[in-house]
């Protein structure tokens, strides 16, 4: 019995503690005032997007560089594009190409 009760108390206790310490946690741990900074407008014309449309079909390379065979959905035509090595690494067959 009396390890219940001990156990009631610890747990009312622990409770208290914990909405105590949630309730005056700024006052451990202020957080630092929020500065407003002002930026200029980008020029939107700067930035703009064109998703791509070329599919990797395969890739290859030889002794000139290194190639991915693309699909573009749009002209529906195949097309080889020279690349990095590291993009042909990365790249991956039947991915839009990044």
């Amino acid at each position: 019995m009396k390890a219940l009760q001990a156990f009631i108390y610890s747990t009312i206790g622990f409770m208290f503690f914990v909405m105590v310490s949630v309730n005056f946690i700024g006052i451990l741990m202020p957080t630092p005032p929020k500065e407003i900074r002002t930026v200029q407008k980008i020029d939107e014309t700067i930035y703009y997007f064109t998703p791509r449309n070329d599919i990797v079909t395969s890739k290859f390379y030889n002794d000139e560089g290194y190639f991915l065979v693309v699909y573009n959905e749009d002209s529906k035509d195949f097309d080889i594009k020279e690349v990095e090595e590291e993009d042909w690494e990365q790249q991956e067959i039947n991915q839009y190409e990044i």
